[in-house]
């Protein structure tokens, strides 16, 4: 009987384990940061695959890949972390010496937080504004978890700045400057824009997939041409 019981529990747990690391935590935390070292995780074809915490990705390595072509950062694996994407450290983009234009796309299972100002005016850049369009996909396993979240500035020097995901959300006094290039923004919950006036510049849309009294619309001088 007890041999019985031990094997039902320890069934129990390991479904139990497989269940949670399926539906709720399934993706390893990627983080972007000048700080090494670069860890958890490789670029193969211009793709970011972690494969073990932390996983962080240098600026100057990122900026390297950027150089060649598109870039892609996704978060993978089946550790018990959120997988969220944190842009932790100033991208400088107009350290790139490439003229040609470049796509960033972030891929997040769950939150993608860009806590670190996106520029085109670093101090010993090469002084020439680079096109990059930004692409930030949260919730891109589609299990109803995952906001983008833009706590500093973004410049896209006229690249495009496409955000998708659950929830989208612009801290106060936070700017996203694409330079004319097109801003859309798509999801089922909560946008919100707040703060002083022009905080999207460029050609914006918000395309609102929820319905009902359950999401809502906050938007503060939605767009500014330029």
């Amino acid at each position: 009987m007890h041999t019985f019981l031990r094997q039902a529990v320890r069934s129990f747990v390991l479904v139990f384990a497989a269940n949670l690391i399926s539906t709720s935590y399934a993706a390893i935390n990627v983080t972007i940061s000048s700080v090494g070292p670069q860890s958890g995780g490789s670029f193969v074809g211009r793709v970011w695959t972690p494969t073990s915490s932390p996983s962080v990705i240098l600026v100057s390595n990122l900026l390297a890949e950027l150089e060649s072509g598109n870039v892609t950062v996704q978060t993978t694996g089946a550790l018990l972390e959120a997988g969220d994407i944190t842009i932790a450290s100033t991208l400088p983009l107009d350290d790139l010496v490439t003229v040609a234009s470049r796509t960033l796309t972030l891929n997040a299972a769950n939150h993608i937080n860009v806590d670190a100002p996106i520029i085109q005016n670093n101090p010993g850049g090469n002084a020439i504004r680079n096109v990059v369009s930004l692409t930030f996909n949260a919730d891109s396993d589609v299990n109803g978890t995952g906001s983008v979240l833009i706590n500093a500035n973004v410049d896209t020097a006229g690249g495009n700045f496409t955000a998708t995901g659950v929830n989208f959300g612009q801290t106060p006094a936070r700017i996203i400057n694409t330079g004319g290039g097109a801003i859309t923004i798509t999801g089922s919950g909560s946008f919100t824009l707040s703060g002083g006036r022009d905080q999207l510049r460029g050609r914006a849309s918000v395309a609102h997939g929820g319905h009902g009294n359950d999401h809502q619309c906050t938007v503060y001088h939605l767009w500014r041409r330029v």
